[in-house]
């Protein structure tokens, strides 16, 4: 059971990562476009 929770807990946290480093990626995108918006 330990081992199961483990893994299950170990995705988890992988999944959230990945959404973490999604968001901060459309965060960057998102602040290039308004820079590239106020150049113009």
């Amino acid at each position: 059971v330990g081992r199961i929770e483990d893994f299950l807990y170990q995705l988890e946290d992988n999944f959230l990562k990945t959404k973490k480093l999604r968001t901060a990626r459309r965060q960057k995108t998102k602040m290039k476009r308004l820079q590239t918006v106020q150049r113009s």
